[in-house]
């Protein structure tokens, strides 16, 4: 006997193909993450996500520290920043983002 999904939802076609439809949007943009595409180089790099970003942006955040782990140095935890508010980290002497990047610049080798 053939799986007929279909036949679980009787009279409700439409929600099962608008549920279909709607899977298949998602996994076609979840392949758009940057955390499914490979590192265009392998250069050392930190992560940084703040506590006022949405789950979805601090998962997004994980994903890429997990799947480009071999060059991933560290993440960056920021309680009361998010991804605009970020930015005034980095110009700001003795604060943890800040103080990462110096460490990781301070590392790189020139060639």
């Amino acid at each position: 006997q053939q799986y007929n999904p279909r036949a679980m939802i009787p009279g409700h076609s439409r929600i099962f193909t608008r549920w279909v439809r709607e899977s298949n949007h998602v996994r076609r943009t979840a392949l758009l993450s940057p955390a499914w595409m490979p590192q265009a180089h392998h250069t050392p790099f930190l992560s940084a996500v703040g506590g006022c970003e949405s789950d979805e942006f601090k998962r997004q955040n994980r994903l890429i520290g997990e799947n480009w782990k071999a060059s991933h140095v560290g993440d960056i935890t920021l309680a009361t920043d998010n991804h605009l508010t970020v930015c005034d980290a980095f110009a700001t002497n003795g604060h943890p983002l800040f103080e990462a990047v110096v460490k990781l610049v301070a590392g790189l080798k020139t060639s």
